[in-house]
């Protein structure tokens, strides 16, 4: 059978959605067991490609560097050194070794060596990434059940109103670090604690072995996640809440709230207050740009699925947008998965769904832009799309992966605040 080729696919492999996880966890040191590109390659690539956020300063990871003796012999020996070489320089709350697909296909039992480690008392745990076995959402979830098994503490009681926050993958997700920080800052506000894990002044190792005292496992995405989500629950008796997608806007924020509010038997009274103080503050600016819902622009968007669900449900039901389109870039090959993403797409309060089609190659992405062109005015995508929205006479906005062309730091699209972003960058671009 021949293998299906891609032109400019939207993501690394299962090796960069692993580091790009582990590297977000602040106090984790990576090794890899690879060749010598593979690390600086998947790293830089993803982390450059989602808003420039750490090209310089993450990718310089120890390496086992596998060449022409360790692919005949293998490269077991060579990974020992390694470690004990990382050990000695680097100091890390946690060591993980990710595996990548020269160790896969040669079959080195790299989990052996880790083992050896942890017998000595050291934090270390394993993740098996070959690239060929996946995307960077499959190297997400591969981290997440290493992480689980392994450094997850049992917890003979749980916390109340602790949640743990999952599905919203470092640099896939342009702006996680500001969506899980304005998530946290939302849940606090209705007096529920959140670990998110991920981002800069977190620590991160401390609230993954915490997670176990959580009262509830929140994911935003319907499909991604779903080994760690059985696993959670098989090991520590947690539920889970599993959304669409996180919230963006006051429509689909205030629902989130009172449905964490009450699955979590949350005091209302509290929860209300909090919703109408934020609602009151966001209000406040839309009264004052009231005449920009009347711009109506007839949209396509190109992305990631939990993206598109969350951008569309606010451009559609909280700021009069017109849904015309959706392409959908992530590897899904589930039919259930399918199904389940297109019926949340379609998920708006207007009388015509938008189409809802499932692509990654980019030529045949341009090529369905074409033939919809007559039906678009504006075109949310990635900055491959920009060309596509230009030869095809639509308003532009960069705002999915990848992306190299603006700076993403703390920016943040969830909740009521990250509604503002939005509604700025689809009016300043062109």
């Amino acid at each position: 059978m021949a293998g299906q080729y891609l032109e400019n696919p939207r993501g690394t492999c299962t090796l960069g959605g692993a580091a790009v996880t582990l590297n977000a966890i602040s106090g984790t040191v990576p090794i890899f067991h690879t060749g010598p590109g593979c690390p600086m390659m998947t790293s830089l690539g993803q982390a450059a490609h989602g808003g420039i956020k750490g090209t310089a300063g993450r990718i310089g990871a120890p390496c086992s560097v596998m060449l022409e003796k360790e692919i005949v012999f293998g490269g077991l020996d060579r990974l020992r050194e390694t470690i004990e070489g990382t050990l000695e320089v680097f100091d890390g709350d946690l060591y993980a070794v990710i595996s990548g697909c020269a160790a896969g296909i040669i079959g080195d039992d790299s989990q052996s060596v880790v083992s050896e480690f942890k017998e000595r008392d050291v934090p270390i745990v394993y993740v098996d990434a070959s690239g060929f076995k996946g995307d960077v959402y499959s190297g997400y979830n591969a981290t997440l059940l290493s992480l689980i098994k392994s450094e997850v503490e049992p917890r003979s009681e749980k916390t109340p109103n602790l949640v743990n926050i999952f599905g919203i993958v470092p640099t896939q997700d342009l702006y996680w670090h500001g969506n899980l920080r304005e998530i946290k800052r939302l849940l606090a506000g209705i007096g529920v604690d959140a670990n998110i894990f991920f981002g800069n002044g977190i620590d991160g190792v401390r609230e993954l072995r915490n997670a176990a005292s959580a009262s509830l496992n929140i994911f935003f995405s319907s499909w991604v996640g779903r080994g760690a989500e059985e696993l959670l629950r098989n090991k520590f008796g947690q539920e889970t809440l599993r959304l669409d997608s996180y919230p963006i806007g006051p429509t689909e924020t205030t629902k989130f709230l009172r449905e964490v509010s009450s699955v979590l038997g949350i005091d209302s009274k509290r929860a209300e207050s909090f919703i109408e103080s934020e609602e009151s503050y966001i209000y406040d600016f839309y009264s004052g740009i009231a005449q920009l819902s009347s711009i109506q622009h007839h949209i396509g968007i190109i992305g990631d699925a939990h993206t598109i669900v969350s951008t569309l449900r606010f451009l559609v039901n909280d700021f009069s947008q017109i849904p015309v389109l959706a392409i959908v870039t992530d590897k899904v090959d589930d039919p259930a998965d399918r199904e389940a993403i297109t019926a949340a797409i379609q998920k708006l309060e207007y009388w015509k769904k938008p189409d809802v089609l499932y692509e990654r190659d980019q030529w045949n992405i341009a090529k369905i832009i074409s033939e919809y062109s007559d039906d678009l005015t504006q075109l949310y995508g990635s900055q491959l799309d920009r060309l596509i929205a230009r030869e095809n006479k639509l308003g532009f906005v960069n705002h999915t992966f990848p992306n190299s062309e603006k700076l993403v730091l703390d920016k943040s699209y969830a909740g009521y605040k990250g509604s503002l972003s939005i509604i700025e960058d689809a009016m300043n671009n062109k």
